[in-house]
């Protein structure tokens, strides 16, 4: 998929995003319902640190990112249990991942690198 051609600017981000992207490319056949379980995983916790480190560097991360990432926790965790259900192949799963990536990393995450200006973030 190559998430990690997506760089917002921030190396602690980019380099966990460069994780999940190993974490896609690692995915085969055979292994998919373990590196489903990890990547679901990863991704959780992955909005938790984006979070915090937002907050710690203050950059921007608005309500609706904030949303965002609990809407995409809840729909990856209802993501992980169809995949467990269905058995799809390895191509659905990865196109599945890369849509709502890229999707998210361009409605939101390229935006991080501005700075905090009103103190707490509206939506974009």
């Amino acid at each position: 998929m190559r998430y990690t051609t997506l760089s917002v600017g921030v190396l602690e981000i980019d380099l966990q995003h460069a994780n999940i992207d190993q974490l896609l490319f690692e995915l085969t056949d055979e292994n998919r319902m373990l590196v489903v379980d990890r990547i679901t995983n990863a991704l959780i916790r992955h909005f938790l640190a984006e979070e915090r480190l937002c907050a710690e560097q203050g950059l921007l991360m608005t309500d609706e990112h904030r949303r965002e990432h609990e809407r995409l926790s809840g729909v990856l965790r209802m993501l992980q249990d169809q995949i467990k259900k269905e058995d799809p192949d390895r191509e659905t799963i990865l196109r599945t991942y890369s849509n709502i990536l890229v999707e998210h990393v361009t409605r939101f995450d390229a935006f991080i690198c501005e700075r905090e200006t009103s103190g707490g973030g509206g939506g974009r």
